[in-house]
């Protein structure tokens, strides 16, 4: 099968993506952030020991069609996929093609708020955004919860200054 140069496993993978943006989405709602990052973080397939056995040429394959399926399955979400819930899927989808990806979180200070956003990073490199990313905003600690408050939006988290 070949639609508009997409094979099969293309076809399947956007599937993959587009259902776990969704369920991601929901389960930001319901469950703990630092289950949801555990759970996306240990993520192991079957694809794994198949992208490990084709090489590095398989896994760099592997690696461009998960962030393909995770921007067109975001682009076509309802309400639009945010950063963390992309993040989250982006890294599930590498670890099952047996890539040691990570999320990441990073803040930074614009005028009185403190916005967040939500990338993927694999040996050090971003993945599927800028490469610019950890330098535009300072990353968090790995493995903690999102602070109390923090409210998902379209394109970051915002999480409300303390009060003084």
């Amino acid at each position: 099968m070949n639609v508009r140069g997409r094979d099969a496993r293309d076809w399947a993978l956007l599937g993959r993506a587009w259902l776990g943006l969704m369920r991601s989405q929901y389960d930001l709602r319901r469950r703990p952030y630092r289950r949801l990052a555990e759970e996306a973080q240990t993520a192991r397939g079957q694809a794994a020991g198949a992208a490990s056995k084709s090489g590095a040429a398989g896994l760099e394959a592997s690696r461009a069609a998960a962030v393909r399926a995770v921007g067109a399955a975001a682009r076509v979400t309802i309400p639009p996929a945010t950063c963390l819930p992309r993040a989250l899927v982006l890294c599930r989808l590498l670890r099952e093609s047996g890539l040691p990806a990570e999320v990441r979180i990073g803040v930074r200070r614009a005028d009185e708020t403190l916005q967040a956003h939500a990338w993927v990073e694999l040996r050090g490199e971003v993945v599927g955004d800028r490469s610019d990313i950890a330098h535009t905003f300072k990353p968090l600690e790995t493995g903690g919860d999102l602070p109390h408050g923090a409210v998902i939006s379209a394109s970051t988290a915002v999480v409300p200054s303390p009060q003084r």
